[in-house]
């Protein structure tokens, strides 16, 4: 299956058998779904464009496969605060994290190493979007 890019525009929110879908609009003015629950943080408006991956889907036309964040793309590097610093222990093996926030008070977790421990709550950081995967954003940290 072939996939591409498309344009949509974000029309509205609608139920369809107990599941919220976000509805968009392509240039061609057909109508694109995607489940509502795993984009709930892009925050989206009528009218907003966005990008998105799309694949063929036999005569029934292009599905939507990933939804492009709004704000961030991916390789590139933004600012966050830190808000806290911390390790977990799994199979034996310490895992340190950072959990960092945007400008929009959204909080991610990201690995770290363990120099990191010298950060601190409200520290400046740069991190670059690594990868989004149903709407799930995952940041690196830049050193």
């Amino acid at each position: 299956m072939a996939e591409s890019y498309e344009k949509l525009s974000f029309v509205s929110e609608s139920c369809l058998d107990d599941q919220t879908y976000f509805v968009f609009r392509n240039e061609e003015g057909k109508f694109r779904l995607i489940e509502a629950s795993d984009y709930r943080s892009y925050r989206l408006t009528p009218g907003l464009i966005l990008m998105a991956r799309v694949r063929e889907k036999g005569c029934a036309g292009n599905e939507i496969m990933e939804l492009m964040h709004p704000y961030y793309k991916e390789g590139i590097a933004y600012f966050f605060v830190v808000v806290r610093v911390g390790s977990v222990t799994y199979n034996d093996r310490q895992i340190h994290f950072i959990v960092i926030k945007d400008e929009f008070e959204n909080e991610f977790k990201i690995r770290a190493v363990a120099d990191n421990n010298m950060l601190s709550p409200g520290e400046i950081i740069q991190c670059k979007l690594t990868e989004q995967k149903k709407g799930k954003l995952h940041f690196s940290m830049v050193y």
